[in-house]
């Protein structure tokens, strides 16, 4: 089978990944390690030693696509970065960041039987340490990872409210934005099924939204303003988040309380980070509900709202993170998509905070340079996941068949699991009856 004849199965499986900063897809990678062995022949002898000079780490062999309408310029702008001398990173969407230099040429190849589509391959070798080993486990390192993203997002807020000399009108200002995210929180806590465990959130942002305003010194003040975002999102998250299973069970009152559910808290994250992140790119014009987007025209009196909208838009987006990492998966293609949209999320936020490098450059760079690495974790943290799970595929049954004998056919070899596989099959596909599959394909889990 070509390579794109199944293109709706292939595109989801691709991995982001990087080289100078030029994204482009992975499809496969692989890399050489074991240790440096010299060999040596005696003349005349039938006898032979081995040196042992060390530990080998490389090289790395890649192999990806740039995709899209523009492929044509980014094949150029990888073209321009395999060129630049001297070491660089490599976003290696596996095994993390990698500090390497372009071992061989790269090959950059077009098709015309693939159109859009430019084939790249190259091979690295790793230079100095490997990073990766010192962080530890995938999602101990997503962790640690989260983290640091909080500091860098309250130190971005923290260092343009309380920048000195400032205007109090401009202060005044970052006061507004902070205003604005709790208004905007309490919006979409109304559209929510959890309104109701959602309110004392909202209750105790503006409880500490009082207090800072209230404080005399201005950069205490704003340390409380910026601390406002991160423990609102937190707050927000923490009706979807699983409790631990307690060891007495529970009563007739406690099975009344709905189940939390992450994909739900997830879902509102995202797209309270979303509206916020469109008040901070003109680019995105779509209609924001609630107050309009900010004015980008003076830079010198945006600074304030911008950095701190740009701090809770990266709060939100954590509390999101978090909240996926405890979904119990049940496809890779499930998987795979709550991936890609925290990657495209965290990429916007990237974004926008490079919009601030020119207002606060110390706090903007370490926030652009933590989301880049959250989302390299978060990539490795993912790969681990989804190669563990069962993979969903499309199956055209002859004919008119049944969902019980669609699941004999599939899992007959275990007579146990034939029921739970009907069920699934219906469930799945939304039949409205399980003794027709009706037309199309049929998605299965395998």
């Amino acid at each position: 089978m070509a390579l794109f004849d199944d293109i709706d199965g292939l595109l989801p499986g691709l991995m982001p990944a990087a080289w100078r900063g030029r994204q482009f897809w992975m499809i496969n990678a692989s890399d050489s390690v074991g240790r440096r062995i010299h060999q040596v022949l005696y003349p005349g002898l039938d006898l032979k030693t081995h040196d042992d000079t060390g530990p080998l780490d490389g090289p790395i062999r890649v192999s990806g696509l740039v995709i899209g309408d523009d492929y044509i310029a980014q094949a150029e702008a990888l073209r321009a970065a395999f060129r630049a001398p001297g070491p660089a990173t490599l976003l290696h969407p596996w095994r993390g960041p990698i500090r390497c230099v372009l071992f061989r040429p790269a090959t950059i190849e077009f098709d015309v039987q693939e159109l859009r589509v430019a084939r790249i391959d190259a091979e690295f070798d790793p230079v100095g340490p490997n990073g990766l080993a010192a962080i530890g486990t995938s999602l101990s390192g997503l962790l640690s990872a989260l983290v640091s993203l909080g500091s860098a997002a309250t130190g971005l807020a923290t260092a343009a409210l309380s920048a000195t000399p400032l205007a109090y009108a401009l202060f005044s200002q970052g006061v507004a934005a902070s205003a604005t995210i709790i208004d905007l929180a309490e919006e979409y806590a109304g559209r929510t099924r959890r309104s109701a465990a959602l309110l004392p959130a909202i209750v105790g942002a503006r409880g500490a939204f009082t207090v800072a305003t209230a404080t005399a010194d201005r950069a205490t003040s704003a340390a409380q303003i910026a601390a406002i975002a991160p423990v609102l999102s937190n707050a927000f998250a923490a009706p979807f988040k699983p409790q631990p299973a307690s060891g007495i069970g529970p009563g007739d009152a406690a099975q009344a309380i709905a189940t939390p559910q992450p994909r739900d808290g997830a879902a509102l994250m995202l797209t309270i980070a979303a509206d916020l992140g469109r008040r901070l790119r003109p680019s995105e014009v779509e209609a924001v509900p609630g107050l309009a987007p900010l004015d980008m025209t003076a830079q010198a009196s945006g600074r304030p709202p911008r950095s701190v909208i740009a701090a809770a838009e990266v709060a939100m987006l954590i509390e999101a993170v978090l909240l996926v990492s405890t979904i119990p998966f049940v496809s890779r293609q499930e998987a795979q998509g709550w991936g890609g949209q925290l990657d495209e999320g965290l990429r916007r936020a990237a974004t926008s905070v490079a919009g601030l490098a020119g207002e606060a450059v110390s706090p903007a760079a370490a926030l652009w340079r933590a989301l880049g690495a959250t989302r390299a974790r978060l990539a490795i943290d993912l790969s681990e996941t989804i190669g563990r799970l069962p993979s969903v595929e499309r199956v055209t049954p002859p004919g008119q068949a049944s969902a019980l004998l669609l699941a004999q056919h599939l899992a007959g070899d275990d007579p146990a699991a034939v029921i739970a596989f009907a069920n699934d099959i219906v469930t799945r596909n939304r039949l409205r009856h399980p003794a027709t599959l009706g037309v199309g394909p049929i998605e299965v889990l395998r």
